[in-house]
């Protein structure tokens, strides 16, 4: 009995770790973002102190196709952030993404698993993506619920 117990216990644990989120269309996801762009991910830093739990992607920006702040610039230097929790975006280094997510703080990007888009098309055509999931969503958006 309390093997079992234990077992109860630590699937409880494990699964109040896993991200959850309540699904979203693309196009509402896309509509919602602050930001959606085209990046290579040139460099990834994992969290620096034990608490700080935030990681940091550098990125080389190919497309934007919305920036509501307006200053995301093509090409290099462009960061993006996100908690190393269990919601966190996993992004690999040298696999160039379709990127959207919200803003922090003083405008810092940020990307978070139930908010975000991060299409991965290092290996495909990015054409057939990006089609999919920018062009084929109206301006305005129509999932906006707020003017």
């Amino acid at each position: 009995m309390s093997g079992l117990a234990i077992f109860l216990v630590a699937l409880m644990i494990g699964s109040s770790q896993a991200c959850r989120c309540i699904f979203q269309p693309l196009g509402q996801k896309y509509c919602d973002s602050k930001f959606a762009i085209l990046a290579n991910v040139t460099q990834v830093q994992e969290p620096s102190i034990s608490n700080d739990y935030i990681w940091t992607y550098t990125l080389e920006v190919g497309a934007i196709f919305r920036d509501e702040e307006g200053d995301i610039t093509l090409g290099n230097g462009a960061t993006v952030k996100s908690y190393s929790d269990s919601c966190r975006v996993f992004l690999q280094q040298g696999h160039t993404y379709i990127l959207t997510g919200g803003r922090q703080g003083l405008g810092d990007l940020w990307l978070h698993d139930c908010s975000a888009i991060f299409l991965d098309i290092t290996s495909s055509s990015p054409q057939e993506e990006i089609v999919l999931l920018v062009l084929s969503v109206p301006e305005p958006c129509p999932y906006l619920t707020s003017p």
